[in-house]
């Protein structure tokens, strides 16, 4: 499951892990494709149960909301797990953005008052990207493109 933050996710893989055929992975959000890509596949499959307690009629799966964001997750995704069946949830994108902001201020990571985060967001992404680019494993710049995207994560295309 993908999509936009602060969408429904948790709500929605709450509901679909309740059934008896859905086995939860290890976390909800995992942050494979977009954070911790460079602890290999291996790692990635080890979040999920196991082999034998995958069926034809028993799934498992995650939900991470950055991957429609985050650049690169799409085509990672796409070579890993060529077959996989996705859900993106989406939400009206000024809604979406002011319940980001009041997320990351309850999270404690944003000082900023709404209107200055806003400004401020593209020379934060700026910055954000630049590091991935010479350092696609950068938790830190990760994370910061992900906390402080708050218009940016409600534009598609």
């Amino acid at each position: 499951m993908a999509g936009a933050q602060k969408s429904g996710s948790s709500s929605l893989y709450s509901y679909l892990t309740q059934h008896p055929q859905v086995l939860r992975a290890a976390h909800k959000e995992i942050h494979y494709f977009d954070s911790f890509f460079h602890k290999g596949s291996a790692w990635y499959r080890s979040q999920f149960p196991l082999n034998g307690q995958l069926t034809e009629e028993k799934i498992t799966g995650e939900a991470t909301p950055s991957y429609l964001f985050y650049p690169g997750a799409a085509k990672r995704i796409a070579e890993l797990v060529p077959d996989v069946k996705l859900i993106l949830l989406l939400r009206n994108p000024v809604s979406r953005a002011i319940s980001h902001y009041h997320h990351q201020i309850r999270m404690g990571n944003e000082s900023l008052g709404l209107m200055e985060a806003i400004d401020a967001e593209e020379e934060r992404s700026r910055k954000a990207r630049i590091i991935l680019q010479k350092d696609p494993s950068n938790y830190r710049a990760s994370k910061d493109l992900r906390q402080f995207s708050y218009k940016e994560r409600g534009v598609c295309g």
